[in-house]
């Protein structure tokens, strides 16, 4: 009876202390791209100490970041969709820690950990060089405009003016040259030349120019 009971309390105290000191496991990860740069949210089962977490960048582009007692399932994060800036992500499972990896386009000027309950998760803050930044800021109208030959509104409604005047002055001169050669055949047919021209030239403007 009192080997039971020993036996009973071993189980209980070794299935106690592996519940205590059991690692922390990454469920998920998700990036955000921004501007200014990445975030980078990895989900856990439980919340982990700020002290088990350590990051930096390496001159080949790479930011890694390692987790003390953490694991994950490499098969399953290497599946994570990613977008540019980012061109390659890996996560690795080491005997007393993980380690997960980002590629990157642009250069990594610093970076921060954050961590947060309910849920729990690790957010980790890439921030780019405020050069780049301001080059991204200085270029965004333009990339807003889409197409750099494109109308302002402005023209667009100055063209709709000399539109109009096209067909107007082009039908007149075409009419008054028609109307002529009626009353004269044997007068020049100019007028119908040139009216029917102005037509054709306002006709492939407008074709040509877009409407907004």
């Amino acid at each position: 009876m009192a080997l039971i009971k020993q036996t009973l309390l071993f189980i209980f105290c070794l299935g106690f202390s592996q519940a205590l000191f059991a690692r922390v496991e990454v469920q998920s990860v998700q990036f955000k791209t921004l501007e200014n740069g990445l975030i980078l949210n990895i989900y856990l089962d439980k919340d982990l100490p700020q002290e088990n977490v350590t990051g930096w960048v390496a001159k080949n582009g790479w930011f890694y970041l390692t987790l003390y007692d953490v694991e994950l399932d490499s098969a399953k994060l290497v599946q994570t969709s990613f977008t540019y800036p980012i061109l390659d992500f890996q996560a690795l499972d080491l005997s007393e820690s993980s380690q997960i990896g980002i590629k990157l386009a642009k250069d990594i000027s610093e970076f921060e950990f954050y961590l947060s309950s309910a849920p729990s998760k690790l957010i980790v803050n890439l921030r780019y060089p405020i050069e780049d930044v301001e080059l991204l800021a200085s270029l965004k109208p333009k990339e807003k405009d889409g197409n750099s030959s494109a109308l302002q509104p402005e023209s667009i409604s100055i063209w709709k003016r000399v539109r109009t005047l096209g067909y107007f002055l082009g039908s007149s001169v075409t009419i008054t040259g028609i109307l002529q050669h009626k009353s004269d055949p044997n007068s020049s047919d100019k007028e119908i030349k040139l009216g029917i021209v102005i037509l054709l030239t306002t006709r492939l403007l407008d074709w040509i120019i877009p409407e907004k």
